[in-house]
């Protein structure tokens, strides 16, 4: 659970830079590139909606990147979404 209550532990999702403002209404902010400053345009924003202590959180995607790689003559696929849905289920 602490990947949820700390920025160190939000890192063990696979970003580089994060901050958790763990209070209902609070951001966890962070961003998967080292190469700048979170709350830049690059930073992902969820806004907590809802939080009980080792039990549930609920988050609002409020802003986000999403890396799209090209797979074939017009089609791509984002990047690494699979890896990173499979890291926020594994935390609980």
């Amino acid at each position: 659970m602490e990947c949820w209550t700390t920025g160190e532990g939000y890192k063990a999702l696979g970003v580089a830079l994060a901050d958790v403002d763990l209070r209902v209404g609070g951001l966890i902010r962070s961003r998967y590139s080292a190469g700048g400053v979170l709350g830049d345009e690059e930073t992902v924003e969820n806004r907590i909606l809802a939080f009980e202590p080792r039990r549930m959180i609920a988050i609002l995607i409020e802003r986000t990147l999403i890396t799209l790689t090209e797979v074939g003559k017009d089609q791509t696929h984002p990047a690494d979404v699979c890896t990173a849905m499979f890291l926020l289920t594994s935390c609980f």
